[in-house]
């Protein structure tokens, strides 16, 4: 919290941080629309997909955990 509130540009940190780890589920979320529309058509990219979307499993659990443990 020292960051936000002793810092002159804490603020613009902590908006930064939020926007971003936003824009980072947007992107996965395009990424994988992406893949799933043209990995239906080759078979050999299906595993990819596959660990895309556990990783974007992962991303939830913590993002989760992050809101709710402090």
């Amino acid at each position: 919290m020292y960051e936000i509130n002793n810092n002159e540009l804490g603020s613009i940190l902590r908006l930064a941080h939020s926007s971003m780890a936003s824009m980072i589920y947007l992107l996965i979320f395009t990424h994988m629309s992406k893949a799933l529309i043209y990995g239906l058509v080759f078979e050999s990219a299906q595993w990819v997909w596959w660990s895309g979307f556990i990783i974007f499993l992962v991303l939830i659990v913590l993002r989760f955990l992050g809101y709710v443990l402090p």
